[in-house]
């Protein structure tokens, strides 16, 4: 992982505008407990691509991890209305359909974890 790390940062540091280097180490930082630094790429990744919806999901993961059920649930709101205002066209390339991807199943998950016990 410290491998995958550091070319992940060099990648990173090649291209400064692309959403997906941050987001991909913040995963690797998650799986590893390592909040703080994960949240920090997470942020960054979501500024250079605010419809990362991938980012957004494991910011909420990572938000409902910390026990902020109230952030995370806002963040799963913020993806799914996302999700429903993309324009079609920006599935139109590559680098678009990973912004644009929406993992209904990680999105299930989540929404479980937060919704309001009855």
């Amino acid at each position: 992982m410290d491998l995958a790390l550091a070319e992940l940062r060099l990648a990173a540091r090649l291209n400064p505008t692309n959403g997906l280097y941050p987001v991909m180490q913040a995963d690797i930082l998650l799986e590893q407990g390592r909040w703080e630094e994960a949240r920090e790429l997470l942020d960054y990744g979501i500024a250079l691509e605010p419809n990362f919806l991938t980012a957004r999901l494991l910011r909420a993961k990572l938000r409902l991890e910390a026990g902020q059920k109230g952030l995370a649930r806002r963040e799963l709101a913020e993806v799914f209305r996302r999700h429903q205002a993309l324009p079609f066209t920006a599935l139109h390339t590559d680098y678009g359909r990973v912004i644009a991807y929406f993992d209904r199943p990680r999105f299930d998950v989540l929404s479980a974890a937060v919704a309001p016990i009855r």
